[in-house]
C-alpha cells in the first residue's frame, strides 16, 4: 500500500479469506482483521483509531543493523544484505535504507562502505571467530 492509502478492515478480512478459505467463520475473520490491523498500528505501519492509513514506520539505525545482521546470518553479503526479508519488512526505498546504513556505521553499530554499486558491511565483535566459521560451512 502507498503512504496515506486507507486500509477497510473488511479489505484485511477478505484477504485472510482468500489465503484461507472458508477456515474462518466471519466473527473470526473481523476479530483476526482488527488483531492485525492493531498490531500493524503499534509498529507503525498504519495509524488511525478506527480508520486505519497507511504510514511510513519511525525506522532507526538500530533497526538497520538489527535487520542486516539477521541478513548476514542468512549468509548474504554486499548489496544483497538490503534484499533479504528482513530489510523488505521496512518496505522503504534502498536509498533510505542506505542512509540509515551510514547512520549506523556513525554510531558504531557495525561498519559500512559504500561507494557506487559496491556496499561492504562487517559486523564487529558480534560474532566469535568460530562463530563466523560457522557461517562459512
Amino acid at each position: 500500500m502507498a503512504p496515506g492509502q486507507w486500509l477497510p478492515r473488511e479489505e484485511m478480512e477478505q484477504a485472510f479469506n482468500e489465503q484461507f478459505p472458508d477456515r474462518y467463520s466471519p466473527a473470526m475473520l473481523k476479530s483476526l482483521a482488527q488483531n492485525v490491523n492493531g498490531t500493524w498500528t503499534h509498529a507503525g505501519y498504519l495509524e488511525g483509531r478506527n480508520k486505519k492509513h497507511r504510514t511510513e514506520p519511525d525506522i532507526r539505525p538500530a533497526n538497520i543493523a538489527f535487520a542486516l545482521f539477521l541478513g548476514y546470518l542468512q549468509g548474504a553479503t554486499g548489496n544483497r544484505l538490503f534484499n533479504t526479508e528482513w530489510t523488505k519488512l521496512f518496505g522503504c526505498r534502498l536509498e533510505h535504507l542506505l542512509e540509515l546504513a551510514r547512520q549506523a556505521s556513525h554510531a558504531g553499530l557495525l561498519n559500512f562502505k559504500h561507494a557506487s554499486d559496491v556496499v561492504e558491511i562487517t559486523f564487529p565483535d558480534y560474532l566469535t571467530q568460530e562463530e563466523e566459521g560457522w557461517l562459512h560451512e
